[in-house]
């Protein structure tokens, strides 16, 4: 599947190179037709449904330790006389 994506990808940079005049800089050609071609079809994940979910998990973890260290932050703060 991976080849037929660089195909699709080639074939546009070459759509581009001749829209342009048949001059231009290669690789930011190569690189507006990978942009179109991943936003018209996203290459696919290469995340497993196990790691996704270990890495929401840890993401959430992560977020929730933020909150209570902003919390304890502000009642420390709160208690401080001013």
């Amino acid at each position: 599947m991976e080849i037929d994506r660089e195909r699709q990808i080639r074939e546009r940079a070459y759509q581009i190179w001749e829209r342009e005049g048949r001059s231009g800089n290669a690789d930011d050609q190569w690189f507006e037709a990978e942009r179109e071609i991943n936003s018209h079809n996203p290459p696919p994940s290469t995340s497993s449904p196990d790691n996704l979910t270990a890495t929401l998990a840890s993401e959430d973890m992560q977020n929730g330790e933020r909150t209570r260290r902003a919390k304890s932050d502000h009642k420390d703060e709160s208690a401080s006389p001013t």
